[in-house]
């Protein structure tokens, strides 16, 4: 006791304070090693950090299950995955999530897919729609305007130069490298093109399906089957009025820088056939059987010439500026009995005015049926 008594009066000539948390330490001296100790003596330590409360140490056990249904569990969102979520990509981000047990596309209704196919062995549309004119402009313009004429001359001429230029560097040069395309030759397409164009109606004609994908491309196809889906086409060849000319040379890679080459070809045609289109009534919409009818068609043909089994078959129809109107529908049927409603029925030489608004329509009942009153009483 000498020796607590010693310390103690150390302690409290330096701080007196000290002198009341050793007088309840030493009282309340809860573990044998606090003596030992200075952070468990001074109070700052514990001797069992998992009791926060010393005096449960009696009912732990009991009141165990009661004490820990009085803890609210509270999920708090983690803001530090949050924070980098808005750098992650999408795939980066699910990855995340689901190694935190979230499956982000749990509860998502299934994506409806809208698929296309993806050929890539032929051209969405056509690589140059460009025709030369068939009346070229005169070489000397005329004397009232001659700057302008010339002008228009000089780039006409350009044009052609560029054409030509273009059917050779970009067209044939690149058909005769591809194997199985060295002795190709315009001349004799031209007869081959003639052969493809006829075969196509006649098997459009009979709704042929098989044999019509083998003349013709799948952009071809689109445009072309509707006009016999709904209706009915009676097509007849009659013979071509002069020979068919190559008027357009052009060779492509479809992707860009891919060495899968495709080709196309434009045919100017002079076809002489019988056309006529019929509805699902029969009744005819376009053409007349019996009616002979010659055309000027420019027709363009293409061929994946990368692939040894490539084919040449109908893509599109290129249409110059100075093209005329296709035949329209005309139904006469219809013209007729319009015209004979319109003699039935008796028409208004003016339009009549039609009144609008309920109170309007009121106030000026009530303001006739008051004047017929004053006029009565007079």
């Amino acid at each position: 006791m000498s020796s607590l008594a010693s310390r103690l009066g150390l302690l409290t000539l330096s701080n007196p304070s000290v002198l009341a948390c050793s007088v309840i330490q030493e009282r309340n001296v809860h573990h044998h090693m606090e003596r030992g100790n200075l952070k468990r003596y001074l109070g700052i330590g514990r001797s069992n950090t998992a009791k926060a409360n010393r005096n449960t140490h009696i009912n732990e056990k009991k009141f165990r299950q009661l004490r820990g249904r009085k803890n609210i569990p509270v999920e708090l969102p983690d803001y530090q995955l949050l924070s980098k979520a808005k750098d992650m990509y999408p795939d980066e981000l699910r990855v995340a999530m689901l190694k935190q047990g979230m499956n982000s596309n749990k509860d998502v209704a299934s994506r409806q897919w809208n698929e296309a196919q993806l050929t890539l062995n032929s051209f969405g549309l056509a690589m140059d729609n460009y025709i030369p004119p068939e009346d070229p402009l005169p070489i000397f313009p005329e004397m009232n305007q001659p700057v302008s004429g010339a002008k228009a001359k000089f780039s006409e001429v350009q044009e052609r130069v560029k054409h030509r230029w273009f059917n050779y560097f970009n067209g044939m040069r690149i058909i005769k490298k591809k194997e199985g395309m060295q002795k190709f030759n315009k001349k004799e397409f031209a007869k081959t093109a003639e052969q493809i164009y006829v075969d196509t109606f006649e098997a459009l004609s009979k709704r042929d399906k098989v044999k019509l994908l083998n003349l013709i491309t799948e952009h071809c196809f689109e445009k072309m089957w509707p006009d016999v889906s709904a209706r009915s086409l009676q097509w007849e060849f009659v013979e071509f009025s002069q020979p068919s000319e190559v008027i357009a040379v052009r060779a492509g890679d479809f992707p860009y820088k891919s060495g899968n080459h495709i080709a196309q070809i434009t045919v100017k045609m002079y076809p002489v056939i019988k056309r006529a289109i019929y509805d699902r009534f029969g009744r005819i919409l376009v053409g007349n059987p019996d009616e002979v009818k010659s055309n000027v068609e420019y027709v363009l043909f293409e061929n994946h010439i990368s692939n040894l089994d490539g084919k040449w078959r109908i893509h599109d129809k290129v249409y110059p500026s100075w093209a005329t109107v296709k035949d329209k529908i005309e139904r006469p049927n219809l013209l007729k009995k319009a015209e004979e409603e319109q003699d039935d029925i008796d028409r208004p030489e003016k339009p009549a005015k039609f009144k609008l608004g309920i109170e309007d329509t009121l106030r000026k009942q009530m303001k006739e049926h008051k004047e017929k009153e004053e006029d009565g009483l007079a």
